[in-house]
């Protein structure tokens, strides 16, 4: 794999944030009062064979200004392996072909990251450029991830390469990734968090992953459909209670799911209630780079209709 990375800061200070007291009211020494929060975020755009909408790094960055002191945003180039004797360039001219492929690739790069930096404030912005072959996108950028709180990606859901981008982020990384649906406002907002909660570990270790900006939203909408899985009514304190001990205010909505498919009926949940974000655990796994993905967590990459936070 070649690899060519160049990074660029922008200069710019990390928003401020709320000072002085912690979730319930008590003063926080001068020493302790920056809270904990989701500050280096990860952003991978693609290039090929169609480039990531600037409106799309817009919607990403805004919701980023939420919670984010600095964006790390990553171009993906591609790098076209030499076809030649392989396709007959007597025939074709594949020299030609793969050339201006390339040179397509770099120039979304250049305007992309250009862009990133440009609307990045009041976060500091990084950008780099990597070149791989289309098929290491998704193992590039997971790896990458890890080495970040948090991965942030705009997803088309008429896209299989957005698709399979945002599997490996999930699966790969070891990182929550927050989607964010093309076409997405730039009034959203995360005083209000859903969390689809079923008692496992999975949603368990998205609650986790998900406090820091829990914290910063106040307010947590738990979210539960009943008739898909038999959630006891002890988890649903349990989890309620230790919320509450992190100064959160929580409340309680059984969703009925009446045939739907859980992944809508949970989205529609959390819009219903006004969340601008909700918070689920990714079922799956891979083998030899197939997914094979739990119902409600395909549908949220199929059919994303609202940010939605997935950790594994």
């Amino acid at each position: 794999m070649q690899v060519k990375e160049s990074c660029r800061g922008n200069g710019n200070v990390a928003p401020d944030h709320p000072r002085g007291r912690d979730p319930f009211g008590r003063p926080i020494p001068p020493s302790m009062e920056e809270p904990v929060l989701l500050t280096d975020v990860f952003v991978p755009v693609l290039t090929y064979p169609e480039a990531t909408p600037a409106e799309a790094l817009n919607a990403a960055a805004s919701l980023a200004r939420l919670f984010a002191r600095s964006l790390d945003v990553c171009a993906f180039e591609i790098d076209i392996p030499d076809l030649r004797n392989r396709m007959g360039a007597a025939f074709i001219n594949v020299e030609g072909m793969a050339a201006a492929a390339e040179a397509r690739s770099r120039g979304a790069a250049h305007a992309l990251l250009s862009q990133a930096e440009a609307i990045a404030a009041p976060m500091e912005a990084r950008t780099e450029t990597v070149r791989v072959t289309l098929d290491q996108v998704g193992s590039a950028a997971a790896r990458r991830a890890r080495y970040h709180d948090l991965a942030l990606v705009s997803l088309d859901n008429a896209s299989s390469d957005h698709r399979a981008l945002a599997e490996s982020l999930v699966f790969g990384s070891g990182r929550p990734v927050m989607l964010v649906p093309h076409g997405s406002t730039a009034g959203t907002t995360i005083d209000h968090v859903a969390i689809a909660w079923d008692a496992t570990a999975a949603a368990s270790r998205a609650v986790h992953d998900a406090m820091p900006l829990l914290a910063v939203a106040g307010s947590v909408s738990l979210l539960t459909a009943g008739e898909e899985k038999d959630i006891a009514g002890k988890s649903v304190a349990a989890i309620t209670a230790h919320l509450e001990r992190h100064g959160l205010r929580v409340s309680h909505v059984d969703l009925p799911v009446a045939g739907q498919p859980v992944g809508a009926v949970l989205q529609d949940g959390a819009r219903s209630q006004g969340a601008g974000l909700l918070v689920m655990g990714a079922f799956g796994h891979s083998r030899v780079r197939d997914f094979v993905l739990g119902g409600a967590t395909r549908l949220v990459l199929e059919n994303l209709r609202v940010p939605v936070l997935l950790s594994h």
